[in-house]
């Protein structure tokens, strides 16, 4: 699958204008084919969003490798990510940041997506079994990057005030057939500058515990 890989950064992903070196080492690196349902193996490196689970449709490598390259991860960055999807995200910020914490409020998912990041060698992450708003209301704790892959209603007034100061966040806002990808940088104590990337179709961030998906 490594030629799968590559030709998926250098003909999708790269032609995206998702041109930072380290995101695009991440995304040749890691084998994306691994975090999917076997029934999706086949199409793991193609350029479409398909749904895993009921909750879930995974997004597409451009997709992601343009929300990685808006969020300029730095190797000690602490980062919490909101929802753990399939983990292949949740890989992504590994190699690229210092930390990640992984909330999700259905457990099996969660352990599941954090499993077959360790078993890639990926020990920088801790599993968080919570809601996104429990975990944003911890007052003392605070990110250096936020980033959620499903749609929210609104950009949570919480989430902007868990980044630190020069902290980013990316997340999804709206309803389908279009959400807006909006990227988030704290530049004050009660300053924030917002901007919408681009547009898509993402999973609306599910309200009660998701179906999970089998191996």
């Amino acid at each position: 699958m490594q030629t799968q890989r590559e030709q998926m950064v250098e003909q999708q992903v790269r032609a995206w204008e998702v041109l930072d070196p380290a995101v695009l080492d991440a995304m040749a690196t890691i084998s994306r084919e691994h975090f999917l349902p076997k029934k999706f193996k086949n199409i793991a490196h193609a350029d479409v969003s398909f749904k895993i689970r009921k909750d879930f449709s995974l997004p597409s490598p451009s997709v992601q490798g343009k929300i990685l390259q808006a969020l300029q991860i730095l190797h000690n960055d602490s980062i919490l990510q909101i929802g753990s999807g399939c983990g292949y995200l949740s890989a992504c910020l590994a190699y690229l940041g210092g930390h990640v914490t992984v909330c999700d409020a259905d457990e099996t998912v969660l352990t599941e997506a954090l499993t077959t990041c360790r078993n890639h060698d990926f020990k920088n992450l801790t599993p968080k079994h919570s809601s996104w708003d429990e975990v944003l209301n911890i007052e003392d704790k605070k990110y250096d990057v936020i980033v959620s892959q499903f749609a929210h209603k609104a950009v949570p007034e919480n989430l902007k005030t868990a980044l630190k100061i020069n902290g980013r966040a990316a997340l999804f806002i709206g309803t389908a057939p279009l959400n807006h990808c909006v990227h988030i940088e704290r530049i004050g104590e009660d300053e924030w500058l917002e901007s919408s990337i681009f547009e898509t179709e993402v999973s609306t961030f599910p309200n009660k515990t998701s179906t999970t998906f089998q191996f």
